[in-house]
């Protein structure tokens, strides 16, 4: 298999974002962020993306101005993930925008009640933010959770999104 990744580096009204692909898939999406991503290594730097991918920066900028986006045709490279979290991210892909499901229903969902712990992992490992809707996984117990924006933007995102006033 060719590991030749590409990668672009890209602002939205949120801040900047890297995003990755091999091949047709995504490999990775940074969150927004005030610094612009430094050019790291092993990654290969493309001047001109491709056409989906520049069509996916304007979902993704479209997605921070509060517009209505679908993101469930684009693929996403999970090969190097757990069967369980490819059922996790998979299942993930579902929870739509203005919605919000708990650790423990999304254990429920993949066949593995009592995973919420697990699937909270699986969420922490997600590649793909926002393509990959973790952000939309809250504890049972009530406030936002965890995620690797922080809990304040996660709150920001889904407050965007409708779910929270």
């Amino acid at each position: 298999m060719d590991d030749s990744r590409e990668s672009v580096v890209f602002q939205t009204s949120w801040g900047w974002q890297r995003l990755t692909w091999r091949g047709e898939k995504v490999v990775s999406l940074s969150l927004p962020s005030s610094e612009q991503p430094a050019e790291r290594s092993p990654a290969k730097y493309s001047v001109e993306p491709p056409f989906w991918i520049r069509e996916l920066i304007n979902r993704l900028r479209g997605y921070f101005e509060s517009r209505e986006v679908d993101f469930s045709d684009i693929e996403v490279d999970t090969s190097g993930a757990t069967e369980f979290d490819q059922k996790v991210w998979a299942c993930l892909r579902n929870v739509q925008r203005g919605s919000i499901v708990t650790y423990g229903e999304l254990a429920k969902r993949i066949g593995r009640p009592g995973a919420a712990r697990a699937v909270g992992n699986c969420c922490a490992r997600n590649p793909v933010p926002i393509i990959i809707p973790c952000h939309r996984v809250v504890p049972a117990a009530g406030g936002v959770g965890g995620f690797s924006g922080g809990p304040e933007m996660k709150r920001r995102m889904l407050k965007m999104e409708g779910v929270y006033r």
